[in-house]
């Protein structure tokens, strides 16, 4: 069962992922506060990260840059998952060290399909 940090200040944005990802079969741990991305990502060692760009306090691509710094998660998957997709904002996600750039809304079946596509390109 792959493990999924799933990072979003919208706490309804969230129980909706977490929801359909965990009837997907994937283990989800869920971040509201993008201060505690890199504490919960060393307890619970996610096989991927789903984060969201525009986020209060530290925004997804600092959080993106943070992770990347750790020798933990230097290969662990990394997908953006926003609202915003101004091409600036998606360049600046692939520089931090995105693997893939989702812009909401998507379809459940696609989401998931991007999800296996990048946990198996990383591995």
């Amino acid at each position: 069962m792959k493990k999924i940090l799933l990072v979003d200040d919208d706490a309804s944005t969230t129980l909706v992922l977490d929801a359909m990802l965990t009837e997907e079969g994937f283990k989800v741990s869920v971040v509201n506060d993008s201060r505690k991305t890199v504490e919960t990502a060393l307890e619970t060692q996610p096989d991927i990260i789903l984060l969201d760009l525009m986020m209060p306090g530290i925004d997804g691509i600092e959080v993106c840059k943070i992770l990347r710094a750790e020798p933990h998660f230097e290969k662990t998957p990394i997908l953006f998952f926003t609202a915003i997709g101004d091409l600036d904002y998606k360049s600046s996600a692939y520089q931090a060290g995105a693997d893939d750039f989702i812009v909401k809304p998507i379809h459940p079946v696609e989401l998931i399909s991007r999800i296996k596509k990048v946990s198996k390109g990383r591995t």
